[in-house]
């Protein structure tokens, strides 16, 4: 694993300079540079994931696969993963000229900061998460977040760019994948809690920063049209919206000791 690992951050980390090169310089050959090793590394952190959950060994009896998702770092390294699909998505519906290469990068730091739970043997799941919602549950939270990497990738760049902002749709169509995403994770999440606990919503820490999440995003889209909330003034709600996803899913256990407040699970 570590040299699926390896392979796949240096291919992300030479297809964000070509996407940057793309963007900047309008460059359509490096595009297609950037698009093929970022597909190539995408393979491969994709097959260092399926390895890292088979070595745990086969599934309890009458429980599905083990997924990479019942702990935080595993969480994080899922996150990776989908930020890379979605953004490879988004980049070839749009034109492909990487205007949503600080995604790229963002994913980047987060496969770093976690590729070392790839050393780690999986440790067995605890019967909660054994479930096929809560793992569908999680599935969906990491793919929501990735997209949401993605639209605060663009959003920064829009914020930061002199040039009038761009029409290109690539923002919107990340942050509806996000949404999507999110609302199908709330679903599902919710189910599992009924399964589990005996009800679907209970108001934990996670619950609750979620639907603020879920909730901003709403707003995003219901203040886009507005002219007064063109440009800038949206972006920068996107980029607020994004901190409150990184505040959900790193802070919420800080948050839980310091108020003693009940947290269902940490991510």
């Amino acid at each position: 694993m570590p040299v699926l690992f390896y392979g796949a951050v240096l291919c992300w980390l030479v297809a964000a300079i070509t996407w940057a090169l793309a963007y900047y310089g309008r460059l359509r050959k490096a595009s297609y540079l950037g698009g093929g090793l970022e597909i190539t590394g995408f393979f491969l952190w994709t097959v260092a994931l399926v390895s890292y959950a088979l070595s745990s060994g086969p599934a309890p009896k009458g429980h599905s696969f083990r997924w990479p998702l019942a702990t935080p770092a595993e969480f994080l390294l899922a996150m990776v993963w989908g930020t890379v699909l979605i953004h490879t998505i988004v980049e070839l519906t749009e034109g492909g000229m990487g205007e949503g290469y600080p995604a790229l990068i963002l994913a980047l730091i987060m496969a770093l900061f976690g590729g070392k739970t790839f050393a780690a043997k999986p440790l067995p799941l605890q019967a909660a998460f054994r479930s096929i919602w809560f793992q569908l549950h999680t599935l969906t939270a990491a793919l929501a977040y990735g997209a949401f990497t993605v639209g605060c990738g663009i959003a920064a760049l829009r914020i930061l760019s002199s040039e009038l902002p761009s029409e290109r749709g690539g923002l919107t169509k990340a942050l509806k994948i996000g949404y999507l995403l999110l609302t199908l994770s709330m679903i599902t999440g919710a189910i599992w809690g009924q399964l589990t606990w005996g009800n679907y919503w209970s108001w934990s820490l996670k619950e609750i920063w979620t639907f603020i999440v879920w909730m901003l995003y709403t707003l995003f889209f219901h203040i886009q049209p507005l002219p007064r909330w063109k440009g800038r003034p949206a972006f920068t709600l996107v980029a607020v919206a994004f901190a409150v996803v990184l505040f959900t899913l790193l802070g919420t256990e800080w948050l839980a000791r310091k108020t003693t407040l009940e947290i269902m699970h940490v991510y």
